[in-house]
């Protein structure tokens, strides 16, 4: 899993990444951050929740709000299952 990554500072100047919340665009730049070199990791929102805000508390409902947030305003970020 890589570490390091760079963020293209034009991010904050997206019309669909300016319409997140403040929650959902930290969530972004989290899965940017976080996944492994192929772009994914686990989507499941008390790991996300746990592995994004480990700070904050948030409850695994609102790590899912955030999650779908996400998932319907940034085009580049897909939910997916496998093996079921």
């Amino acid at each position: 899993m890589a570490r390091k990554r760079m963020i293209d500072p034009s991010i904050w100047a997206d019309e669909r990444f300016g319409r997140l919340s403040p929650d959902a665009q930290v969530m972004f730049i989290g899965l940017i951050s976080n996944s492994d070199d192929e772009g994914r990791m686990p989507g499941n929102a008390a790991y996300l929740g746990a592995t994004i805000f480990p700070f904050r508390g948030l409850t695994t409902k609102d790590a899912s709000k955030v999650r779908e947030e996400v998932l319907k305003t940034m085009r580049s970020v897909k939910l997916y299952e496998v093996d079921g």
